[in-house]
């Protein structure tokens, strides 16, 4: 019912049709109604949404055909299929004088709704101050809970989209009810309070009345999110400023999420949720005022492996060929993903600049410089080695950034030489990076890693030499090579 069915009532009126009572009501032809009436129209009447003539009447505005329905008989508190009453559909309109008639008449400010959602909840939700404060003055209870433990004051913060709201009567109302006595600390079924909703919703001058009348700033919703948390992943610089001013927990670490926001490990701090959504204002923010730069959530992962993530996502290579789903346009995209590059880089130099920990493991044992080599990004590398980056670290196959190297690359394989990496180093399987360039046929990096000292007969785990390797796939000009360097089989 609360869909427009204005127009196409217009058209079936233009079109000389017979119109449904409820359609007639909806536009607002008085003399209309009335002689459906008085021809026996049935003013309890239904459309396919439960919604009676009266919700049409009311939803529209139309005082005097709310009156006459009412003295026809009219139920004021039939409820349509998702248990709304009259009074409810016309409260986002703001029609005080039939939101007054409907009262007068007996309209009830609950019903039995399944969600057990009020007139109070209702207006809230849509903004509306003035409908809210007229509701309270009638006796609406500012803390009542719908099925979900929402009060009022959850209500207005938790769904804003039904109006696309800019924040301010959702500040509005959130004073008004405070002014009312709302709980400001009662929580849903969630845990979460309505400064948790705020933070999450960015509403700063929300959040700033919530704070002021002593709302608990380090309070836990199930899932062990504080508010701060929720202001920091929807990069709220503002809101963060004030939560942080009025004492949250900066190195707060949550329970962990399974299948709601998105799947995420336990231990996740504000700060790693902010680098996680790019949201590096915010970033830079928590690291001013004091945010551990080295905290590991249950996965391991630190601020500077989630800002490494998130520049090679955002890299050029990675995207191009991709799809984003707002941004159709290639170049347009390709802008999107340079500028969340730019920022990630920014942060990345940042955290090293700060004294983030530069050797960092992922789940699979890679440092910062394992995934810059495979990247091939020599000023990543650079960058890394120079802020104490260990050349020689080992991933969980014992693999060093010169095993991943010696694969692919002759510039980046003499780069790490020349800041000092081993040349001989083993991995698991007993493969040395001289192995990996041999079975590879990279002649260019076989003569560079012999001419650094690399030990030609050196043997793996299976007695294999580089050699052996290189004859195994026929690279004949690394053959040739190794054995003028007295290579044996």
């Amino acid at each position: 019912m609360r869909r427009d069915g204005g127009a196409l009532a217009n058209r079936l009126v233009a079109a000389g049709a017979e119109v449904p009572i409820y359609m007639a009501a909806r536009l607002g032809d008085l003399e209309r109604v009335r002689a459906l009436i008085e021809s026996g129209a049935n003013v309890n009447a239904r459309d396919m949404d439960g919604s009676t003539v009266l919700h049409h009447a009311a939803s529209a505005g139309w005082t005097d055909i709310v009156r006459l329905l009412i003295e026809r008989g009219a139920d004021v508190n039939a409820t349509d299929k998702e248990q709304w009453a009259p009074l409810y559909s016309a409260i986002p309109g703001d029609h005080r004088d039939v939101l007054e008639l409907l009262m007068a008449r007996g309209a009830l400010l609950t019903t039995d709704a399944s969600n057990k959602s009020t007139a109070l909840h209702v207006a809230a939700e849509w903004g509306a101050e003035e409908v809210a404060e007229f509701l309270i003055a009638k006796g609406a209870d500012v803390n009542v809970r719908d099925k979900e433990g929402f009060t009022p004051l959850h209500a207005v913060l938790g769904w804003p989209h039904l109006r696309g709201d800019d924040g301010n009567s959702v500040a509005n109302v959130v004073e008004s009810l405070i002014r009312h006595g709302a709980d400001v600390n009662a929580t849903d079924t969630h845990g979460d309070t309505a400064l948790h909703l705020a933070a999450n919703g960015g509403y700063t001058r929300a959040v700033e009345l919530l704070v002021a009348c002593g709302t608990d700033v380090k309070a836990m919703n199930t899932h062990g999110e504080t508010p701060l948390h929720l202001a920091a992943r929807s990069g709220c610089v503002q809101a963060v400023e004030l939560l942080i001013a009025k004492g949250a927990d900066i190195n707060a670490k949550d329970k962990g999420r399974l299948g709601y926001y998105r799947s995420m490990p336990a231990g996740q701090t504000p700060l790693l949720w902010a680098i996680r959504n790019g949201t590096m204002d915010v970033a830079k923010l928590l690291i001013a005022k004091g945010a551990d730069l080295n905290v590991r959530d249950a996965s391991g992962m630190t601020p500077l492996l989630l800002a490494l993530r998130g520049e090679r996502e955002n890299s050029v290579p990675r995207v191009i060929g991709g799809k984003h789903s707002d941004i159709e346009d290639d170049d347009e995209r390709m802008a999107w993903h340079a500028t969340r590059h730019r920022a990630y880089r920014e942060m990345v130099i940042e955290l090293l600049a700060l004294g983030a920990d530069p050797n960092p493991k992922d789940e699979e044992g890679n440092t910062p410089l394992h995934n810059a080599v495979h990247d091939a990004d020599k000023e990543r590398i650079e960058l890394l080695i120079t802020k104490g980056a260990d050349v020689d670290a080992e991933n969980a196959r014992g693999a060093t950034a010169l095993h991943q190297a010696a694969c692919e690359s002759k510039d980046i394989t003499e780069l790490l030489l020349s800041h000092g990496a081993a040349v001989d180093p083993r991995d698991r399987q007993g493969d040395t990076p001289l192995h990996e360039a041999s079975l590879r046929g990279h002649a260019d990096i076989v003569a560079l890693l012999l001419s650094k000292g690399a030990d030609p007969n050196i043997k793996n785990s299976a007695g294999q030499t580089p050699l052996d390797r290189a004859i195994r796939r026929g690279r004949t000009e690394v053959i040739d090579l190794l054995r003028k360097h007295e290579a044996r089989e």
